[in-house]
C-alpha cells in the first residue's frame, strides 16, 4: 500500500483541477471558478490549468477572458488539441457568445 502525503503540491493541484471540472458538471459555476483559480496559483504555466480556466470562464459568459487562457494553453503546449477545439468553438459561435469579429 502506497502512502501518499496529501499536502504535496501536485496532490493539491491535481485535487483542484478534479474539483474544478466537477464542481462544472455539476453546474457549480462559482465553485468551479475558484478552484480553477486556486489551481492556477500552484501551477501558473501549466496548459492544462489555462485550458481549464478558458472552459470555466466560457461558462460564465467571460468569453475574451476565455480565449486568452486557450492562447496561453497553447503557446505552452503547441500540441494541445483540447485548447485549441475550445477556442474555435468559441469563435465559430460569435453570435451566441458575443465574439463579433472586429471590423
Amino acid at each position: 500500500m502506497a502512502w501518499r502525503h496529501q499536502n504535496h503540491p501536485m496532490d493539491q493541484l491535481n485535487a483542484h483541477i478534479d474539483r474544478a471540472w466537477d464542481r462544472m458538471a455539476a453546474g457549480d459555476l462559482g465553485a468551479a471558478l475558484r478552484s480553477a483559480e486556486r489551481a492556477a496559483a500552484l501551477a501558473p504555466d501549466s496548459p492544462e490549468v489555462h485550458n481549464l480556466l478558458g472552459y470555466v470562464l466560457a461558462a460564465h459568459g467571460r468569453f475574451e477572458e476565455a480565449i486568452e487562457h486557450y492562447k496561453q494553453a497553447i503557446e505552452l503546449d503547441e500540441s494541445y488539441v483540447e485548447a485549441m477545439l475550445n477556442a474555435a468553438e468559441i469563435m465559430l459561435h460569435p453570435f451566441t457568445t458575443g465574439m463579433l469579429p472586429s471590423r
